[in-house]
Parts: structure tokens; C-alpha cells; sequence
């Protein structure tokens, strides 16, 4: 990861754990700089817009999961692997980013747009594989789907964090189960639910849109 890129990882996780600390909606620069370990002209040099709001960082951690989304899912067809890759990704973040965890775990039943998240990539992927004819279900549940899909992948996230299970195990069940429960037999969602993540390493980490 370029060294910009890691300042903003810095400046971006100490913006999270503020805002899980403090409950305020607004940081200003010194204490972000302070958070962070870092000068304000860091802060200045890094942000396009350093004042930073609550409303900004939501957006942001979206985005950037997507990205992490759309490098993982590189030369993988697959509607179920992709959907088990998502899954699976956002367990093994949750492991390796507890920071990231904490923050989407307190504020993901309010937030709307961590919500949209399930809205966005994931629902195109169960409509593609209702399409494709490897899933059985109603298009109008949809909703409920990506929400169920939603509300296992924060199970998982707990149990990893709770040190109930590892990243590997948690995200491999919650996947399969997910993709049973559209309508995959037990064999086939087992084998798709074992799909192995990449190693992403050119994640840009930026509060601009």
C-alpha cells in the first residue's frame, strides 16, 4: 500500500473510532490529528475536506467496502461465489479491521447507507442468479433477502469478534446457509460457500467522493 494511502487509512480509522467513542457528529481537525498521531497539516494534506461529519464517513466506509468488493469478485463469474465472497469478506474484514467492526456494528441498524450497502451489489447478485436459474425465490422478497444476508454477515462479525469462531469458519457457514436458503442444494452451496478470498493489497482509502 503507497504511503498516502496508509496515512489515510490512519486518518480514516481514527475518524471511526472518535465517532464510536464520542457519539458526536462533527470532528474537528485537532482532534482528528491528535486521534490519529499525525499533524494537522496531515490532516489538511490528506482530506479534501478535513472538517470531518458523521454523514461523511458513512459514505466513504461504503464506498470503500465496494471497492474491496469489486477487486475481490476480478475473473469470478458466479452469482453464489459472489455472493459468498461478500459474505466472507466482510467476516474476514471484521477480523482484521476491529476498528472498522466496532463502528459498523454500532451504527448499521441506524444508518441507512451501511444498510444500502446489502441494497447495491449484493441484490444484483441474487437477481442475477435467480436469472441464470440457480436460484428459487420470489423477486419481491429481495428486500428480505439482502436483509437476512445482511443481518447473518453482523452475526458473523460478533462471533469473530467475540473470538466464538475464526473469519474462516464463520464466513464458510454464514455463506452456505445463505445460499440454501435460496434455494441451492446442500452440495452445491457447500462448494461455493468454500471459495477462497484474494489478497487485496491497492485498496485506496479517501473521504472524497
Amino acid at each position: 500500500m503507497a504511503k498516502v494511502d496508509r496515512t489515510k487509512e490512519i486518518i480514516f480509522n481514527a475518524a471511526m473510532k472518535l465517532f464510536g467513542d464520542t457519539g458526536v457528529e462533527q470532528l474537528s481537525v485537532s482532534d482528528l490529528a491528535q486521534a490519529a498521531g499525525v499533524s494537522r497539516g496531515t490532516i489538511y494534506n490528506n482530506l479534501d475536506h478535513p472538517g470531518i461529519r458523521f454523514d461523511d464517513i458513512t459514505p466513504a466506509l461504503t464506498r470503500d467496502l465496494e471497492d474491496l468488493i469489486a477487486q475481490s469478485f476480478k475473473d469470478i463469474e458466479s452469482p453464489a461465489d459472489r455472493i459468498a465472497i461478500v459474505i466472507k469478506t466482510v467476516i474476514k474484514r471484521a477480523h482484521r479491521e476491529p476498528v472498522w467492526a466496532d463502528f459498523v456494528k454500532r451504527y448499521v441498524l441506524v444508518d441507512m447507507e451501511l444498510q444500502g450497502f446489502w441494497s447495491n451489489v449484493p441484490a444484483d447478485e441474487v437477481r442475477r442468479g435467480q436469472e441464470m436459474g440457480l436460484f428459487d425465490y420470489n423477486v419481491d422478497k429481495i428486500p428480505s433477502i439482502t436483509s437476512v444476508m445482511g443481518g447473518s454477515a453482523l452475526i458473523g462479525m460478533l462471533y469473530v469478534r467475540q473470538g466464538v469462531k475464526g473469519w474462516r469458519d464463520s464466513g464458510a457457514e454464514i455463506a452456505e446457509l445463505v445460499l440454501r436458503s435460496l434455494g441451492m442444494s446442500k452440495d452445491e452451496a457447500h462448494t461455493h460457500a468454500q471459495i477462497e478470498l484474494p489478497e487485496i493489497s491497492n485498496r485506496i482509502f479517501s473521504m472524497a467522493a
